[in-house]
């Protein structure tokens, strides 16, 4: 209530005094007013009145007025800064979506909506980028939004890291773009130095179900961050039906480098069918120590209980000691799947 007659007598304030905009001394009176009137309807009144002067130089008092206790005031100053459409303001309205009174909040929201997009772009990139509260960068993602030029497509995909609502409005701003335009983007983003952005483009790859993405995404699999290369593994489960599957299956048996082949092992760890899983018990054997561990941690993970006795087996030579933690991790967990294979099923005395 008390915000609906807010703006009811802020708009009689905005109509007496529109038809008489203070110059002048009625200039500096109206500063002098805003700053040190004990009242705060007299407050509010300056505001409103320095506004409708239009005069550049209202800007710093305004701003400075709206750290001012009343709500209404800071209200009438945000609406007053909007009329002087002077972009420098637009830091100073944006930290006032965080305000603690709605009223002012909502007042604040309209208010950096009203300014020119290109003029107040540095402003908005700014706070996306180092703002501290979570809804001055979400309304600085929405309004960078509005047009997405190629800068504006960069700065969004920055902000695809933010695990926040702003993160998730970021990927589908740029994900809105035509196909081949936001598919581009996110492959871009897979070289972010950003783990958080590569995150992101992954999984936004993988919801695009975009074929060219592959291939990039394969590489991924060797990811030193363990958080992509989780994402790059759950995408490609994703995306398995473009593989080329003869492709990654003679790679793992004749790829000269080591790395090509234990890459293509992991692919083959997704793929899963019946020859898949025959080339990687084959790998088992394989004199190199990379190719070994790719055999194992790919077997692990489809619950290939065949490779048991041979992990068993490997885990006490000592060739496999730089691997031991992996192959405990498959022996683990292969093991688990075993007996629960083998556990008598419940009869129905058993059953609750």
């Amino acid at each position: 209530m008390r915000g609906a007659a807010l703006i009811s007598s802020l708009c009689l304030v905005w109509a007496a005094s529109a038809s008489a905009a203070p110059g002048g001394r009625r200039f500096l009176d109206a500063v002098e007013r805003l700053r040190n009137d004990p009242r705060w309807q007299g407050r509010m009144e300056a505001a409103v009145a320095l506004g409708s002067a239009e005069d550049p130089r209202a800007l710093r008092p305004l701003v400075e007025a709206l750290e001012d206790d009343h709500f209404a005031v800071r209200a009438a100053v945000v609406r007053a800064l909007v009329r002087l459409q002077d972009a420098r303001a637009v830091p100073a309205i944006l930290d006032h979506v965080a305000d603690p009174e709605p009223f002012v909040r909502t007042e604040a929201r309209k208010g950096a909506a009203q300014f020119d997009l290109q003029e107040a772009k540095p402003y908005l990139v700014n706070a996306l980028r180092r703002h501290p509260d979570v809804r001055v960068r979400l309304l600085a993602c929405e309004r960078l939004a509005e047009h997405l030029d190629a800068d504006t497509v960069e700065v969004l995909l920055d902000a695809t890291s933010d695990r926040d609502p702003v993160g998730r409005f970021a990927v589908a701003a740029v994900a809105s773009l035509p196909p081949e335009q936001a598919t581009q983007a996110f492959l871009r983003g897979l070289k972010h130095q950003d783990y958080l952005v590569q995150v992101a483009s992954i999984r936004a790859l993988a919801d695009a179900g975009a074929p060219e993405a592959t291939e990039a995404l394969v590489k991924m699999l060797d990811a030193q961050v363990p958080e992509v290369m989780v994402a790059a593994t759950e995408a490609m489960h994703r995306l398995k039906q473009h593989l080329d599957v003869q492709r990654y299956r003679v790679l793992a048996l004749r790829a000269k480098r080591r790395f090509d082949r234990a890459r293509a092992l992991k692919v083959l760890g997704i793929l899963g069918d019946e020859e898949s899983r025959r080339i990687l018990l084959g790998a088992l054997d394989d004199p190199d120590l990379v190719v070994r561990s790719a055999a194992v941690s790919a077997l692990a993970s489809l619950g290939e209980l065949r490779a048991l006795p041979q992990l068993e087996q490997m885990r006490t030579q000592e060739e496999n000691a730089r691997i031991l933690a992996a192959l405990k991790i498959a022996l683990s967990q292969l093991r688990r799947l075993r007996d629960a294979a083998e556990a008598p099923a419940p009869t129905a005395a058993q059953t609750p």
